[in-house]
């Protein structure tokens, strides 16, 4: 492949990535957390079902037939960094478009 073309193809792919990510207008969860609650009982090691409402995120559920489309790794303080507003990356995920990241609790 040309360079032109991998640019090409790169761009292609992180448009479609960006589209898949989009929340559809109307698209609301069907459960709701209690982050409170999760916040006390959460432990590293512990994984966290998440039902997102992405058009990935329904095609996923859709397929799986599941009401949970993506999970996180809980790793508690063993990134050692914090977000902009100081609260700790507790959760380790890999997101369409982004690859593996680091993410606070308050994400979900």
């Amino acid at each position: 492949m040309t360079a032109t073309a991998e640019g090409l193809a790169d761009r292609f792919g992180r448009f479609l990535a960006r589209r898949l990510n989009e929340v559809p207008p109307g698209a609301h969860p069907y459960t709701h957390a209690n982050v409170a609650a999760l916040r006390r009982s959460l432990r590293p090691g512990d994984v966290l079902l998440v039902e997102g409402n992405s058009r990935v995120s329904s095609t996923i559920k859709y397929l799986t037939m599941s009401t949970w489309s993506h999970a996180a790794l809980c790793v508690g303080n063993a990134v050692g960094r914090v977000s902009a507003d100081g609260e700790p990356l507790v959760l380790v995920e890999v997101n369409l478009g982004d690859g593996c990241i680091a993410a606070p609790l308050s994400k979900y």
